[in-house]
């Protein structure tokens, strides 16, 4: 389709955006702007179940908490504090990208009637 770069350009920018504010009421409004965007992205695809699901409870409740949230927390607890990235998570991450991608080479292909999915 014509639309799949595009939504994924922005779903990537939105949350790069929600992981880079500086301000905490902006994450949470790009967080709601990155589920409703999923929840487009999945009604594309086929799926209006989960798409439904996603835009309520994703874009709309889990909005909602978030703020609810933030307006009852002190000015003081809403600072961002950022700290070092752990070496651990830097190693480690490659690892198990890695180790993913290998295993998913021993995925059945998509849509093949013989897979254990297509089967029951």
């Amino acid at each position: 389709m014509i639309l799949e770069l595009p939504l994924l350009v922005f779903m990537v920018m939105t949350a790069a955006g929600a992981i880079l504010a500086k301000v905490l009421i902006s994450a949470v409004f790009i967080l709601g702007t990155y589920s409703f965007t999923l929840a487009v992205v999945w009604a594309l695809l086929g799926a209006v179940d989960v798409a439904f699901v996603e835009a309520v409870v994703g874009a709309g409740l889990a909005t909602v908490f978030f703020l609810l949230t933030l307006f009852g927390a002190s000015e003081e607890d809403t600072r961002i504090r950022r700290s070092a990235i752990p070496w651990t998570a830097l190693i480690a991450l490659p690892i198990v990208a890695v180790l993913l991608l290998y295993g998913a080479a021993d995925l059945p292909a998509f849509g093949d009637p013989g897979s254990p999915a297509s089967t029951h």
